[in-house]
């Protein structure tokens, strides 16, 4: 069975206000396009093959150019830095990991532009073997990727980010840290299981509107300073793991 969720989808729908994609929230898969240029500030991020592929069959039956065109024409809406990421390690750890990989969520000619819509992952990696990861995106954006990786059987359970209860809607901090191991594990090629040494903090709202934000981390909030939850603009959370 297809799982669909939808307590979200009206955060979604933010993007059809922008860019007409005939109802379809085009998330594609972003890398770095040289995995040599991690530590620098700004890194180039191009799709996966898969990505291309589907933003290219959703353009061509809209009428619309290729992507590569549209990529070609400003490829920076698609960029991502790990410089916050390092910060929130420091600060959370107290340690100085080496960013070793990350990846972002874009939508179709939205990219950072649409921060509130998009999801980044970073790992980072001490010579010990303890690797650290930092996820931020959207309420929206999460819902709908946690959906797609379960659908294509790559999350490590069945739970989910988000449900509604009698009190309104509630939120699984340990489902997000499994979205992010589905992700490192789809994308770096990780074989992590819910079994692995692991130690997570608590999830907090990202209040940044940039997806670039060099004072990103000083914007991280303890989502029990808000009233309600859902008003916070991003999530973000960062965790520790070990390898045997």
């Amino acid at each position: 069975m297809i799982r669909e969720s939808k307590i979200f989808e009206s955060e979604r729908s933010e993007y059809q206000n922008i860019v007409d994609y005939g109802g379809i929230y085009p998330m594609g898969t972003f890398m770095p396009q040289d995995n040599q240029n991690l530590q620098q500030t700004f890194v180039q991020m191009v799709p996966t093959q898969n990505t291309v592929l589907m933003y290219n069959t959703l353009r061509n039956n809209l009428g619309y150019e290729a992507f590569e065109d549209s990529y070609n024409e400003d490829p920076t809406i698609y960029t991502l830095s790990g410089g916050c990421a390092s910060s929130i390690v420091k600060s959370f750890y107290d340690r100085n990991a080496r960013i070793t990989n990350m990846t972002g969520e874009f939508l179709d000619s939205a990219g950072i532009f649409m921060a509130n819509q998009t999801i980044q992952l970073v790992e980072l990696t001490e010579d010990n073997g303890l690797h650290y990861y930092v996820i931020t995106g959207g309420k929206g954006a999460i819902e709908a990727k946690a959906d797609e990786l379960y659908n294509a059987n790559l999350m490590l359970t069945e739970a989910l980010p988000f449900q509604l209860e009698n009190e309104g809607i509630s939120i699984n901090s340990m489902a997000i840290v499994e979205l992010a191991l589905a992700m490192a594990n789809d994308v770096f090629d990780r074989k992590w299981t819910v079994n692995d040494p692991m130690h997570a903090q608590d999830l907090y709202a990202v209040e940044s509107d940039q997806m670039i934000d060099m004072e990103e981390s000083a914007k991280w909030i303890p989502l029990q300073d808000f009233e309600n939850w859902t008003n916070a603009k991003r999530l973000g959370i960062v965790f520790r793991i070990q390898t045997y």
